[in-house]
């Protein structure tokens, strides 16, 4: 697979090569991985995790076909759960899922899934493309609640939206997916989904909202 190929994943490599990034492996892809001047420390640190590997499901029979495969996912909508690999599991309703890979891009229950579903082994539950259909970007930092407020309606303050929560809401409008993460992190940290189309104008927005925050953008290292 070719380096052309591989950047092409990545839905805001345009703005990111501006920033003079360092790309390099991350699995299957290539990833932003350092910027020069990057501050991870900062009010809010904005990443762009677009390139690595994540799945849906939908239908009603997912959540069957994931107990067939032994796949712990929360009881009830709008929460998410890890399993061991890393892998969030974010269920969006009854019967919709979705899945977003460890942020080093090593094989995982992501993967695995996909090699895994077929349209007449899985019955009614159908594989979403959320890697071509969402762009994810991760916001994180002290004032990354304060700057959500400036985007959308939803409350994320960390006394108001719990660790691993989800919020389906318009952000900057567009309709948009927020997921609470803080494993491993001193300070709050969101998954942000939206549709791959328009990546290039959410990610000026964020960075644009970010500024008044004193924030950065960085890498994955």
């Amino acid at each position: 697979m070719g380096l052309e190929t591989i950047l092409r994943r990545s839905f805001v490599r345009r703005s990111l090569d501006a920033l003079s990034v360092s790309w390099g492996q991350a699995g299957d892809c290539v990833a932003a991985l350092s910027i020069p001047g990057q501050r991870p420390a900062a009010g809010v640190v904005l990443r762009d995790l677009s390139p690595l590997p994540r799945t849906g499901f939908k239908g009603a029979e997912t959540a069957a076909w994931l107990d067939g495969r032994n796949i712990a996912y929360p009881p009830e909508h709008n929460q998410a759960a890890v399993l061991s690999d890393g892998t969030l599991v974010a269920r969006l309703s009854p019967g919709e899922f979705l899945l977003l890979g460890p942020s080093d891009g090593r094989p995982s229950t992501v993967a695995a899934l996909d090699a895994a579903w077929s349209l007449d082994a899985a019955g009614l539950c159908f594989q979403v493309p959320r890697r071509d259909s969402h762009a994810w970007f991760t916001v994180g930092g002290a004032k990354a609640p304060e700057m959500f407020a400036k985007l959308c309606g939803i409350d994320v303050r960390l006394h108001k939206f719990a660790d691993l929560s989800i919020a389906q809401t318009s952000l900057a409008r567009l309709s948009a997916i927020i997921i609470r993460d803080d494993r491993g992190a001193e300070l709050p940290a969101f998954h942000v989904l939206a549709d791959s189309a328009s990546a290039a104008y959410l990610w000026d927005v964020l960075a644009d909202a970010m500024a008044e925050f004193a924030g950065s953008v960085c890498g994955l290292r």
